[in-house]
């Protein structure tokens, strides 16, 4: 404990922020970079589809349009 008296406050924020960047890495490796967690707009299009919300043949056009087709 001695050592962080020495340090003084800016080496307690220097820890501190080395620690939210390794965090936030840690977050980014888990998640695949989607730190958002949600699905993808082609993903919700599916699942709308196999619940019965859209029809064939708006899914297909939907599905084009995402895809730039």
């Amino acid at each position: 404990m001695e050592y962080f008296g020495h340090m003084g406050f800016g080496g307690i924020m220097w820890i501190v922020i080395v620690g939210l960047v390794f965090y936030l890495g840690f977050v980014l490796i888990r998640t695949g970079g989607d730190v958002r967690g949600s699905d993808s707009a082609l993903e919700i299009l599916k699942k709308r589809y196999a619940a019965g919300e859209i029809s064939e043949e708006d899914f297909k056009r939907m599905k084009n349009e995402l895809l730039g087709g």
